[in-house]
């Protein structure tokens, strides 16, 4: 395990084959998220954004009830304007 060193302003420069293998370039955000592990928390270096990966399928189980036809769409949003006064 290679030690990597950070500046004075808190940078930190990853070795060339750390960014090959994750497949990043320069420019390119990478993202640290907090994760507990085998009952050990720690931090996790991702190359998309966890918030998207979070919220995609989260509303299965309400959709999965209701019609999505265009008919019913619109009237389900009537409905929540005249509910909400606009």
């Amino acid at each position: 395990m290679k030690p990597l060193k950070i500046t004075s302003k808190r940078q930190v420069t990853f070795p060339a084959e750390v960014c090959r293998d994750l497949g990043v370039r320069e420019g390119q955000a990478v993202y640290l998220v907090k994760r507990t592990i085998e009952d050990q928390s720690c931090w996790v270096l991702q190359t998309r954004r966890p918030d998207k990966e979070n919220w995609f399928g989260a509303l299965q189980s309400y959709a999965g009830s209701k019609k999505h036809d265009i008919r019913s769409i619109r009237a389900s949003i009537e409905k929540g304007r005249r509910r909400s006064g606009t």
